[in-house]
């Protein structure tokens, strides 16, 4: 592995901490008992700790990313299930990031267009197989989201100059994002049970996946 990739997944990792320490903190704001009214209150960490095991000093770096003396937080799977068990909410919830959420909220918000006619529910009932996660990016491009051979704004003075460089990092661009469309839509096909969810899932998973701008 080479100097970048492990930058780019400690990045990912340091994005990680912080984005589960705000869920965190979001979630015990309000997770406290009601008692049988409908006041919302907070939950403490020592009833965290309470209902998990987790020692108080592993909760506190986990609410704030770090402990005072910088040392990072870095739960394990068991940990985070935990905590979602005490929270009540799905364990991948803890780890959605804001990004994570407007890249779903621009699925659902795609979603009419993708659904309208029969196109996909035609190729998800006739696909095969691997192919049934083709069917992701066949929408992607209908949908004129993949690929993306604009991405580079300039004057053409300086597009004609670096013409070769901008159709490379066009072509890997789309690599990226035609892989990140795949997978995406792999995972999300995966919670399908009927043809009715494998269309809207295989959406979703297509226009999720074509969101990612992953920096090159």
């Amino acid at each position: 592995m080479d100097t970048s990739e492990t930058g780019e997944w400690e990045a990912l990792a340091a994005t990680m901490r912080r984005t589960l320490a705000q869920n965190l903190s979001a979630a015990l704001i309000v997770a406290g008992n009601t008692q049988g009214d409908d006041d919302i209150t907070k939950m403490n960490l020592t009833d965290l700790n309470r209902q998990t095991d987790i020692a108080r000093s592993t909760l506190s770096k986990l609410a704030n990313g770090k402990t005072a003396s910088g040392i990072q937080a870095n739960p394990d799977l068991e940990t985070l299930c935990r905590l979602a068990a005490a929270l009540n909410l799905p364990p991948a919830y803890l780890l959605m990031s804001a990004d994570d959420w407007q890249k779903l909220l621009g699925a659902l918000n795609g979603l009419p267009q993708a659904l309208s006619g029969s196109f996909l529910s035609d190729l998800t009932s006739r696909a095969t197989h691997g192919d049934k996660v083709r069917v992701g990016l066949i929408l992607a491009e209908k949908l004129k989201l993949y690929p993306d051979n604009n991405n580079f704004k300039a004057d053409e003075e300086e597009v004609g100059a670096r013409q070769d460089e901008i159709d490379r990092d066009i072509d890997i661009r789309n690599e990226m994002k035609r892989r990140a469309i795949l997978t995406t839509t792999a995972v999300a096909q995966g919670a399908a049970k009927n043809r009715g969810d494998l269309s809207i899932l295989t959406a979703i998973g297509a226009i999720v996946g074509s969101s990612f701008n992953k920096s090159i």
